[in-house]
């Protein structure tokens, strides 16, 4: 499995989530750890695609 995220960006209400992110997962399992507010579930939106912001940001996966 491949999940790539380069320079994602993703703001809600003039406030920035995430600021120029860039990750890659090649894992099978992965956790995602960090303290409340550090953009944990943002970033699972975004891999999911519930997020509407994921659709105009360089996010890949399986290579696509």
């Amino acid at each position: 499995m491949s999940i790539r995220l380069e320079g994602v960006s993703v703001g809600f209400d003039a406030r920035l989530a995430l600021s120029e992110v860039s990750l890659e997962l090649n894992a099978r399992s992965t956790a995602i750890i960090g303290i409340n507010g550090s953009g944990k579930s943002t970033i699972l939106s975004l891999i999911n695609g519930d997020n509407p912001q994921a659709f105009s940001q360089e996010i890949y996966l399986f290579d696509k």
